[in-house]
């Protein structure tokens, strides 16, 4: 019956000799049960391991049950085992000899060993990343933390015991109300959310960011929520560092573009005063010319730099009506048809059926047509043709305006919008005027609830600058006679 048992089972006498095996116990170690019966059992284990078998061995004689682990080398592969020494005893009380009950644990050692290094290397990945890990039990208030949140801290194992009440105490008092709105926002919308915030280790107080995951049953019910916090001291610095420097650099700006505007004032009217007396010799007419057109352009880039910075700011102001943006359009054409155009570039409006209603501030409307035209016309061909549809679908106000450009890369259509980006495409490099015309259109379309984007099939195809706002249901103006009486 033994041979069939998952246990190795064996025989020893007092003089450690074998006397019986069963079947399992001689496949173990891959030999016949007749070579093993009357072997020392010295012999059947490596020399360095001998001493634990013979020590055991001699406890088991003396009347002693052990259990141990071993470690053992079968056929050259590394064995583990659980062995229990069982002493037998004869009738007057002797120890004749004991019983050897061994289960092999090999896999349970591999699995433990598989896992101790998965933990290991977690350990390390943690450490390395500063990354932390808690989970929370829906049936109680508090939350569980590994380790890793109070090494992330350089807290002592067990400062936070796992309570809420003591995570919160280390939070910044300037950043509670947010993580309480976030735990609000949680429980009520049942949605991931990541939160940033101050909390105080051992070197002082340092930015943190916790990512939460909630799990639900079909009930609704939550069922698990787990999440990690990550260190980002040092990437929220250079954030902060960073704005400092954006908001110094549109200071700078904001300053140059005013200190410039006196002395570029001043020569434009000594230009206009020299043309319109008629007293300039007639060598000095083109330079003349040459530099009013320069101080112009200067003075309108000293403008765009002052409207950059107010944006960057948030100070731009906006004084909100209800507008046609089809009368606009019409009325801009007008007054640039009006003006005229040197460059022989034609401007058009496609019909206008109906009204087309936006909530905007006319000015800051205007400008960011103005520039949208603007810009198409700087990069249309030679006597070509800027069109400009409008229209609308569901609640979008949709206006068009397309140009006869060479079309731009796509690897830079996005970058058309961005502040201070050069035209450096051979197709258009020699214009060379930084595209702050676009950054402004999209600053005031924003701020305006729209949206603005460029659409073309790249070079050679020409491009288009459509933007969208929001559309505004018009107000009835007329009073009623007895509402007015009253």
């Amino acid at each position: 019956m033994l041979d069939n048992s998952d246990l190795l089972v064996c025989y020893v006498d007092s003089q450690l000799v074998y006397r019986y095996v069963n079947q399992p116990y001689a496949d173990f170690w891959n030999l016949p049960k007749t070579e093993i019966i009357g072997r020392n059992i010295e012999n059947l284990v490596s020399k360095e391991k001998a001493h634990i078998t013979t020590d055991s061995a001699q406890q088991a004689l003396q009347g002693t049950v052990v259990q141990l682990e071993q470690e053992v080398v079968v056929a050259g592969r590394q064995r583990f085992l659980h062995n229990k020494y069982q002493p037998d005893f004869d009738s007057e009380g002797n120890v004749a000899g004991f019983f050897l009950y061994c289960h092999e644990i090999t896999s349970i050692k591999s699995a433990q060993g598989e896992l101790e290094r998965a933990q290991h290397g977690l350990d390390m990945a943690v450490q390395a990343s500063q990354f932390g890990i808690w989970e929370t039990d829906p049936a109680r208030y508090d939350w569980f933390f590994t380790d890793h949140v109070e090494q992330l801290w350089g807290l002592k194992t067990g400062s936070l015991e796992n309570s809420t009440r003591k995570f919160d105490s280390r939070i910044h008092p300037q950043d509670y109300p947010r993580i309480l709105e976030v735990r609000r926002l949680i429980e009520q919308e049942k949605t991931d959310h990541t939160v940033q915030f101050r909390a105080l280790t051992n070197t002082g107080y340092r930015w943190m960011q916790a990512a939460t995951h909630s799990q639900f049953d079909e009930q609704g019910n939550l069922t698990r929520r787990t999440g990690s916090i990550t260190e980002i001291d040092q990437i929220k610095a250079d954030q902060i560092k960073s704005a400092d420097e954006v908001e110094q650099r549109d200071l700078f700006l904001a300053m140059l573009s005013h200190e410039l505007r006196n002395p570029m004032t001043a020569i434009y009217h000594a230009i206009y005063y020299a043309q319109e007396t008629g007293e300039l010799p007639e060598s000095l007419t083109e330079i003349f010319d040459i530099i009013d057109r320069q101080s112009k352009q200067m003075t309108e880039l000293m403008d765009d730099l002052l409207e950059v910075s107010r944006f960057n700011q948030e100070k731009g102001d906006f004084i909100f009506t209800q507008v046609d943006l089809g009368q606009t359009l019409e009325e801009l054409v007008t007054d640039l048809a009006t003006k005229g155009d040197p460059e022989n570039q034609t401007i058009v409006l496609q019909p206008i059926n109906g009204t087309f209603w936006v909530s905007a501030d006319q000015d800051r409307l205007n400008q960011a047509i103005v520039n949208l035209l603007d810009h198409a016309k700087k990069y249309a061909t030679e006597k070509g043709s800027i069109e400009i549809s409008i229209s609308r679908k569901d609640e979008k106000v949709t206006c068009s305006i397309s140009d006869g450009r060479p079309g731009i890369p796509g690897e830079h259509q996005v970058d058309v919008f961005e502040q201070f980006i050069r035209d450096d495409h051979d197709a258009y490099r020699s214009i060379g005027r930084l595209s702050i015309d676009l950054f402004l259109a999209r600053c005031i379309i924003r701020e305006l609830g729209g949206n603005i984007s460029i659409e073309n099939e790249g070079l050679g195809k020409g491009s288009a600058f459509t933007f969208w706002l929001p559309y505004s249901t018009p107000i009835d103006k007329t009073i009623n006679a007895e509402k007015a009486e009253s």
